[in-house]
C-alpha cells in the first residue's frame, strides 16, 4: 500500500512540473513586464501598471497590427521612455526579445 501512495504522489508531482513547461519561454519576459527595476524605471512604474494581466495588448500578436516602421520593439521602447520613465532596451537584445514574446502571448491566449 505504501508503494502505491508514493507512486501516486510522485506521479502527481511530475505532472505539476510538466504542466508548466510550455510557459517557460515567456517567464523572463514576464519578469521584465512586471518589474520597474528591470525596466530602469525612475517612477516605480512597469508595463503591468498600465496593462494589468496584459489588458489592452490582446491584438499585438497579430503581425499586421503595427503600421509599417512602427514595430512592437519600437512601441515597447516608446512606453519605456515615456510612462515608465526607464531606459530603452536595445532592439536586438535578449531582454527585448523576451519582453516582446511575453507581450505577444496575450494575443495568443485570446485566440485559443
Amino acid at each position: 500500500m505504501k508503494k502505491w501512495v508514493v507512486f501516486f504522489l510522485v506521479t502527481i508531482s511530475v505532472g505539476f512540473l510538466l504542466a508548466g513547461e510550455g510557459d517557460q519561454a515567456v517567464k523572463p519576459g514576464e519578469k521584465i513586464f512586471k518589474s520597474p527595476e528591470l525596466l530602469g524605471s525612475t517612477s516605480n512604474v512597469s508595463c503591468e501598471t498600465c496593462h494589468p494581466s496584459g489588458k489592452g495588448l490582446e491584438k499585438v500578436a497579430n503581425e499586421d497590427y503595427f503600421k509599417e516602421g512602427d514595430g512592437l520593439a519600437e512601441t515597447i521602447n516608446m512606453c519605456i521612455s515615456g510612462p515608465v520613465k526607464g531606459k530603452e532596451l536595445q532592439l536586438d537584445s535578449k531582454e527585448m526579445k523576451d519582453l516582446s514574446e511575453y507581450i505577444k502571448s496575450f494575443g495568443l491566449k485570446k485566440e485559443q
